[in-house]
């Protein structure tokens, strides 16, 4: 009986220990989730500075924020119209995606 609960003990011991390390895995891998979600918004970010310009319009302006479900962007830093030679916009763009905890920057120069 004494060896029976001695290996009992054992092996409750190596099952507690393999079960921590895979929960430690789950939390990282969500949190590698959340920040590939937020580099995907400050992405789209990027996409709708390029396409506004492409098209003629203004970008918008510095604090902006829209949200994607649960995720969003923010501008952090706009240059507006007029910096340029030919009145166009020229500077760095610094786009903020955020998806729950974790939060991605992109820097995007505008020449």
């Amino acid at each position: 009986m004494a060896v029976v609960l001695v290996v009992m003990s054992v092996l409750g011991l190596v099952v507690a220990g393999s079960v921590q390390p895979l929960a430690q895995e789950a939390d990282l891998a969500a949190v590698r989730v959340e920040t590939t979600r937020a580099f995907f918004a400050a992405e789209s970010g990027v996409a709708v500075v390029i396409g506004m310009l492409n098209a003629g319009l203004e970008p918008p302006e510095a604090g902006t924020t829209t949200a994607m479900g649960r995720q969003a962007f923010r501008f952090i830093e706009v240059p507006q119209g007029g910096a340029g030679g030919d009145g166009g916009v020229v500077g760095d763009v610094v786009i903020e995606g955020v998806s729950g905890l974790a939060t991605r920057r992109v820097l995007l120069t505008i020449e």
